[in-house]
């Protein structure tokens, strides 16, 4: 009888020791498992800051690049602007005295440069300020099929040309 009482205890301290065993190796398991979480938590946390800090600095870009967005758009023409065009086209006959007539304006899609026929007439002194300023316009013009005569007396002249205009956008649906 001796020995069962000793047998008893021995073997509730092993059955003690194998659970503190099982409890400490779970223990360490959950540990490892928490320190796999903790760090893909700091790397999705990385990548989020990252992606701010990217969104930010593009934000920023944006906000410094969109002046010159609005300076270079201006220097095209789209059909959106295009009545402002010939607008400033027409203003001319003010600045010069020159007669200006705008005849056909081809818009046709198929072509990368729009073409306007014209009509000036007055001096030569008129019609080549008018010129002038038609080329010096913030817009890449060109001049095609020119035909320039003076009237019978020599006082006057008239000139017929086609404007071709090398800036136009066509305008994009989306």
């Amino acid at each position: 009888m001796k020995g069962k009482k000793f047998l008893v205890p021995i073997i509730l301290v092993l059955l003690l020791d194998v659970l503190v065993a099982a409890f400490w190796f779970y223990f360490i398991s959950f540990i490892k498992n928490q320190t796999q979480v903790i760090k893909d938590l700091k790397l999705q946390i990385k990548t989020i800051t990252e992606n701010r800090k990217t969104e930010r600095s593009l934000e920023s870009f944006l906000k410094n690049i969109s002046s010159e967005k609005e300076r270079l758009d201006s220097s095209f023409l789209n059909e959106e602007k295009m009545v402002g065009f010939i607008e400033e086209v027409e203003s001319l006959r003010q600045k010069t005295g020159v007669e200006l007539e705008i005849g056909s304006i081809d818009l046709n899609s198929s072509l990368l440069a729009p073409k306007i026929r014209i009509r000036l007439k007055g001096n030569f002194n008129q019609i080549y300020k008018t010129i002038l300023l038609l080329k010096n316009m913030p817009y890449m013009l060109s001049f095609e099929n020119i035909s320039l005569a003076a009237n019978r007396d020599g006082k006057d002249w008239t000139m017929e040309a086609v404007l071709s205009i090398n800036n136009f956008l066509p305008y994009e649906k989306n």
